[in-house]
C-alpha cells in the first residue's frame, strides 16, 4: 500500500509498509525499525511484539528531540509497560500504541506537519 504524502526535504518517509518489509524514502528494510525524520535504525524482529531490553534501550537512545513517538505493535496493540510511559512522561514524550498499519499512516501526517515525531514499527 503506497502512503506518500508530500514532504520537503531529506526527511525519512514511509513509502509503503507490508508483511516483509518497510519501503523508507526509496530503501528497503526487513526487520523492524526505528524511525526518525532523518535517521532510520533496525532491531531484531521478534514477533508477536515483545518490550525487549533491547528495545527499550534502542528507543531511549534513539529519541531525544521526539516530541511524540508512535509504536506500531503489528497486528495487535501491546501496550507500553509502566515503567517506560513514566519515563517517556519525565522526557515531555507522548508515546502511542497502535498496530503497524496505523502508526505508518500516523507518522507521515505528523512528518509532512512538521511535528517532531519517531516511530518504533514492528513488521506485519
Amino acid at each position: 500500500m503506497d502512503i506518500t504524502p508530500l514532504i520537503k526535504g531529506d526527511r525519512k518517509i514511509i513509502n509503503s509498509y507490508g508483511a516483509e518489509r518497510f519501503i523508507i524514502s526509496g530503501h528497503e528494510y526487513k526487520s523492524s525499525i526505528i524511525l526518525m525524520p532523518g535517521a532510520v535504525s533496525t532491531w531484531e524482529n521478534i514477533t508477536p511484539f515483545v518490550w525487549s531490553d533491547e528495545l527499550v534501550e534502542i528507543l531511549i537512545n534513539a529519541i531525544p528531540g521526539t516530541e511524540i513517538l508512535l509504536v506500531g505493535t503489528g497486528q495487535k496493540i501491546v501496550p507500553i509497560p509502566t515503567r517506560l510511559r513514566q519515563y517517556f512522561r519525565t522526557k515531555n514524550i507522548h508515546a502511542d500504541v497502535m498496530d503497524t498499519g496505523a502508526a505508518c499512516r500516523t507518522y507521515n501526517v505528523l512528518l509532512s506537519e512538521e511535528r517532531r515525531v519517531a516511530a518504533a514499527l514492528q513488521l506485519v
